[in-house]
Formats: C-alpha cells, sequence, structure tokens
C-alpha cells in the first residue's frame, strides 16, 4: 500500500490523456505520428491537386485537410502552421486574397516553418513584388514545391486591390493590423497605399514599423528614410523629424548587427523569435508527500525553457520548502530536462539532481499546456535516499516584445 496515492494519481492522469485522444481512438498511434518528421497525412491529397495546377479542386481540399486537422487534433498539437501555409497559398492562387492573407498571418502565429516563403509568394501574386522580394530573400523553400511553385506562381500572377476604404481609413486599418500582429495583412495594405500615394511621408513611416517587428531592418531603414526624406521640415516637424532620424539610425545599426554571423546559441537554442514569459502552478504526488509547485522562466522558439522552481511540500503533518532551478527540451508533446532542487525545513537541508520526462499538450493557440511529468530525486547526500514522483500541472505563456522601441 505504500505506493497507492501515486498508482491512483498515475491511472487519473492516464484516463485524462485517454479522454483528450477520444478523438483519435488511439494513444500510440498519435504519438507515433508526432514523432514524424513527414508532412501531416492531411495534405498529401491537396498537396497534389495544387502541384496538378487543379487550384479551385485543391482550395476545396485543403479546407477539408484543415477541417480534418482541426477535429484530430493528435496529442494536442494543435494544427500544422505549414498546412495552413500552403491553404493560404492556394486561395491566392484561387485569387481570393482576403482569405490568403488571413490564412498567411494564422500560419505565422503557429510558427510555420515556411511562413516567409508562403507571404513571400502570396504577396507575389497579388503583385506586390517589392515586399515579396524582402521576405522572400531569406525564406526556405519547401522541397515538395521547389520545382513548381515559380510556374504557379508567375501564371496566377496579376495586381490585386485589397482595400475598398478611403486612404485615411486604410491606412488607420493597416496600423491595427500590425499592432494586433497581422503583419502580412498590413503589409499588403501598406504597400497598395505606398504606390497609391508616393509622396506621402506618413505612409512610409507607418510601414517600416511593421518590417522591423519582422526583423527586416534594411527594408525598414529603407521605408523611414524615405518617410523622412518626404516630411516637410519645418519648425512644427523639427523635433518628430530628429526623433525619427535617431531612429533611423538604430535601425542601421540593427542592420549591421543582423548582418553578423550568429552564434551557435542564438541559432539553434534562442531562434529568430523572442522568448516567451511562461508561469507554471500545478501538484507533485510521491511517496508519502504531496507538493504544490510553481515555476515562473521563459520558452524560447527553439521550444528551450529555462525556469525558477518553488514549492511547498507536506509530509507526514509537516512542511518544508523547496526551491531550483531547472531546464527542458519540448520536443512535439514530449519534455525532457533536469534541474538542481533544494528541499529544506527547520534542521534539514537536501540538494537533490532532478530528471524529469513528461508530456505536454499545448492548448489550440498555444497559449497554454496540460503538463505531466515522472520526476526522479538523486540527492548529493549520502544520508538521503533516492526517490521519484509525479507532477501533473498546467503551464501559461505570454509574449513580450525585447526589442527596443
Amino acid at each position: 500500500m505504500k505506493h497507492k496515492t501515486l498508482v491512483v494519481a498515475a491511472v487519473l492522469c492516464v484516463l485524462f490523456v485517454q479522454n483528450s485522444f477520444a478523438q483519435t481512438g488511439n494513444i500510440v498511434e498519435a504519438i507515433t505520428r508526432s514523432f514524424s518528421k513527414d508532412k501531416p497525412v492531411y495534405n498529401r491529397e491537396a498537396l497534389g491537386l495544387l502541384l496538378a495546377d487543379r487550384i479551385p479542386e485543391a482550395v476545396i481540399a485543403y479546407s477539408e485537410a484543415i477541417d480534418s486537422a482541426r477535429n484530430d487534433r493528435t496529442v494536442g498539437s494543435g494544427i500544422d502552421g505549414d498546412l495552413i501555409g500552403e491553404y493560404a497559398y492556394a486561395l491566392a492562387l484561387n485569387h481570393d486574397f482576403e482569405a490568403a492573407l488571413v490564412n498567411i498571418d494564422r500560419s505565422r502565429a503557429l510558427s510555420a516553418v515556411y511562413k516567409d516563403f508562403y507571404a513571400s509568394q502570396v504577396l507575389f501574386i497579388m503583385g506586390f513584388n517589392n515586399a515579396s522580394a524582402v521576405l522572400g530573400a531569406r525564406a526556405d523553400i519547401p522541397p515538395s514545391m521547389a520545382g513548381s511553385y515559380a510556374a504557379l506562381s508567375g501564371k496566377y500572377a496579376m495586381r490585386a486591390h485589397v482595400s475598398g476604404l478611403a486612404p485615411s481609413e486604410s491606412l488607420t486599418r493597416a496600423n491595427q493590423l500590425a499592432a494586433r500582429g497581422q503583419s502580412i495583412q498590413a503589409i499588403a495594405l501598406y504597400e497598395e497605399l505606398m504606390e497609391a500615394f508616393p509622396a506621402e511621408p506618413l505612409i512610409f513611416i507607418s510601414a517600416s514599423t511593421v518590417w522591423e517587428s519582422l526583423g527586416q531592418y534594411e527594408y525598414a531603414s529603407l521605408l523611414l528614410g524615405k518617410g523622412i526624406s518626404l516630411t516637410p521640415q519645418t519648425a512644427n516637424t523639427r523635433d518628430r523629424v530628429a526623433t525619427l532620424n535617431s531612429h533611423l539610425y538604430e535601425l542601421n545599426h540593427a542592420q549591421h548587427q543582423a548582418q553578423e554571423p550568429q552564434s551557435w546559441f542564438k541559432e539553434n537554442v534562442i531562434g529568430d523569435q523572442p522568448p516567451r514569459l511562461m508561469a507554471y502552478g500545478g501538484s507533485t504526488i510521491a511517496s508519502g508527500m504531496f507538493s504544490l509547485n510553481a515555476r515562473l522562466g521563459m520558452m524560447t522558439s527553439k521550444q528551450y525553457s529555462a525556469s525558477l522552481n518553488t514549492g511547498l511540500n507536506f509530509s507526514g503533518g509537516s512542511m518544508s520548502g523547496s526551491i531550483g532551478i531547472s531546464a527542458y527540451k519540448t520536443w512535439n508533446v514530449f519534455v525532457f530536462g533536469a534541474g538542481i532542487n533544494d528541499m529544506f525545513s527547520k534542521g534539514s537541508n537536501v540538494l537533490s539532481l532532478s530528471p524529469s520526462v513528461g508530456l505536454s499538450f499545448p492548448d489550440k493557440d498555444r497559449s497554454s499546456s496540460f503538463d505531466i511529468m515522472l520526476n526522479l530525486y538523486v540527492p548529493f547526500s549520502s544520508k538521503a535516499s533516492m526517490n521519484y514522483s509525479l507532477s501533473i500541472g498546467k503551464t501559461f505563456y505570454f509574449d513580450y516584445n525585447l526589442k527596443k522601441r
């Protein structure tokens, strides 16, 4: 009966996970699928139709594929961003530009691997060649598209008109989209406005901000410089122009830094997006002990996390505290890592190495996850014995901008 509490908790966790996979009907198959590096099976028919230049049929097939992926969100991983990107590309080829722009921003929000490629092609088909060239310059090309996309995009390219609003309302709309992170929709509006009103400085200055947010400092600097040059030099604008010139200097400096080779750590651990704040709350069950735990840390775009951990432990009517640090790597839904944990109470202090493995099930928009971890405690002191525990909790993720504004 010593481990009865732990066993019961484990059974409850398994039942929870089974319920999460009720629509797939097979937990093993779902987890195995998450290991696969291949594209989701959903897009095979749609991709075949797209490459065969059967665009209307491809659009329907992609829509059905996304519905299937949504209904069958295996292991909580949500819809693949590149599937949405392919769908946006198909919509653009079908000249359904409003839907294409909305979906390309969805694809980017889901961290599609080929997000810049799909965005550049959508903008190219719409006739925004400058923006397309900027995004496409460093974009990786999906292998399935490598031999086909140029002919397809060229065949269906045209000059699209994306806004039916008055110019001032279009600029307000573009600024709102940019502020909400719907960057490609904003870029399409800015590009149209810059072409229609080439002497209006505010359009170029506003457009530069969205490119800066994407890390495209060279093009952002070009647009900001043009906006400054178009701004009348009067006593009323002197302070504003000085502020803009100061920011232009910062952009040029950022461009220079971006051109320098990235460190291995930045490229492989941090990634190209700012880290996200993460906050965890949960409980841990071990033999003869129950704990309430909290963690606060950061998660990088490469799915590495580091956190400061605290806990309150209850055992046999006594209470102790714990504090530690940990680092984890998430791969699909699988998590592994290790930490250093110090459990302390009156007259006792035990420092342990704490390796952990488990599962993390993100919600649809990846703003939180349900986490189940198996933890091992290996004390550095020979007076303490090794122990293990099962922890269950919830992690919340928060975006913040590290870039200086």
